[in-house]
């Protein structure tokens, strides 16, 4: 990599076997070595930094950097529900660095609470693309992303829609692309069909996608879980959910509930349900699909590229896919349950690979898929807690987060009856979870904001004073 003033040469060690082609060993130069360790979802937790061969003490391409880097040792981040690195802290659990973006991910943080941190770079990680400051781009796994532009910098590989460049279909604060690549919705349906029917084949007498009664996150008091299997005395619940929700915090929660609220319909419904599909045995999330290995599925539209789709044993009901291009270690399942009735149900969405969902209306690619998974995640929205507290002389909003940390922002001294709880609309809630530069001031403490004391106060001395004039 070149800049203007100087050549670095940074080398990589990528893990192909993870969700989104991670780095897990990055070497620079003549400087120092990284070392990172993700969690199951692909989001980074943790980095050890060691000397770069030949920058020991003693050594002839000894330097302080280096020094320094091996100093801190191991790191260990804090992300947001995009998957953005927040925080990191060290192995006594102090925070050493932080960082904050603008939504399309422009890094804003140039200073650290820790002089001594080194490495822009280790930390910046916008929904998990790495950032290079020698380019001043993200390393998108397929290709470069520029937050200052909002684009892409090459074309989009899948070739999805009219604008090969474009980010998430400029909806930042609610899709993530973790390799690059715009997701569309229709794949997504194609996807959910062709699982639907690999299972049906596999296991008939399967319920899919069939209406269950008794919900109560619904008006009707219905709605359709994903796949039903009767297996071992029990009736084994499954939702099939993109990749994505393998990152997305409480979203994923979301999706929980909403597998959740299918597995009680069911057994609080006897009746109803044993009428309708004979089901008298209890429902439960389903773990008899052992799919850690993956199960390789053809992608219907183009030969080139298959659905990957997978189980998690920590995470029972949910059916985990991917859209991506096939390579020559993918073993093919058998495509016998793949019917005529398949191929021209997934046909009809060849001509609606590039529709998108509205950004007012909906979350994410899933949510578009379900009405009441989306009412789901506002309704998770709406039930957090807003209220007017105070600290001695400090005032402030209130945010209590159900399952997740608490948000403090300050807005003012004196008694908290003087205020007005103005409710908080869920984008701004959103924004405050998801810590965009948008809406700043929340911490999980409460904090002080000492210039608006000062200001109240110097408002206050000026208006007791008569040397602030109040307009009539």
């Amino acid at each position: 990599m070149q800049n203007d003033k100087e050549t670095v040469t940074r080398r990589y060690v990528v893990d192909y076997l993870s969700i989104a082609n991670r780095d897990i060993f990055v070497t620079e130069d003549g400087s120092y070595t990284t070392r990172y360790v993700y969690d199951a979802s692909g989001k980074r937790i943790s980095a050890e930094f060691d000397y770069a061969p030949g920058t020991k003490r003693g050594e002839a391409g000894e330097n302080l950097q280096s020094d320094i880097a091996v100093s801190i040792g191991k790191v260990f981040y804090r992300t947001s529900m995009l998957g953005s690195t927040l925080f990191a802290v060290d192995k006594d659990g102090n925070q050493i660095a932080h960082a904050i973006y603008d939504p399309w991910g422009m890094p804003l943080t140039e200073t650290y609470t820790d002089s001594n941190y080194s490495g822009l770079e280790n930390l910046n990680n916008f929904t998990g693309y790495t950032y290079d400051v020698t380019l001043n781009l993200y390393f998108a796994q397929n290709r470069f992303y520029d937050a200052f532009t909002h684009r892409f910098t090459q074309e989009d590989t899948a070739k999805d829609g009219t604008n090969w460049y474009v980010y998430c279909g400029n909806k930042p604060t609610i899709f993530v692309d973790w390799e690059g690549k715009q997701y569309s919705l229709a794949e997504g349906t194609i996807a959910h069909l062709t699982i639907e029917a690999y299972i049906a084949f596999n296991f008939p007498g399967s319920i899919i996608d069939k209406y269950v009664y008794g919900l109560k996150r619904t008006k009707s008091g219905a709605g359709r879980p994903d796949v039903v299997i009767k297996w071992n005395s029990t009736y084994q619940v499954y939702e099939i959910k993109s990749d994505q929700y393998l990152s997305l915090g409480r979203y994923a929660s979301s999706a929980y509930n909403q597998l959740q609220s299918y597995i009680d319909a069911i057994n609080n419904n006897r009746d109803q349900n044993i009428k309708n599909y004979n089901m008298d045995y209890p429902a439960v999330a389903g773990t008899m699909l052992n799919w850690d290995n993956h199960v390789i599925l053809p992608y219907l539209l183009d030969k080139n590229k298959i659905i990957d789709a997978w189980t998690v044993a920590v995470q029972p009901g949910m059916i985990f896919y991917e859209i991506r291009d096939k390579n020559k270690k993918d073993e093919l399942a058998s495509t016998k349950f793949v019917t005529e009735e398949l191929k021209e149900k997934v046909k009809k969405y060849e001509d609606k690979l590039q529709c998108m969902p509205p950004l007012e209306n909906y979350v994410n690619v899933d949510t578009y898929f379900d009405l009441e998974l989306n009412n789901d995640i506002m309704a998770w929205l709406d039930s957090i807690g807003q209220f007017i507290i105070n600290d001695d002389i400090f005032v402030y909003t209130y945010l209590f987060v159900p399952g997740e940390k608490n948000l403090y922002k300050f807005i003012g001294i004196g008694p908290k009856e003087l205020y007005i709880n103005f409710p908080i609309s869920r984008q701004k809630k959103m924004n405050a979870l998801i810590g965009t530069s948008s809406d700043t001031g929340w911490y999980s403490q409460p904090k002080v904001d000492w210039q608006m004391v000062i200001s109240m106060l110097g408002l206050l001395g000026g208006l007791a004073s008569g040397g602030v004039t109040v307009p009539a």
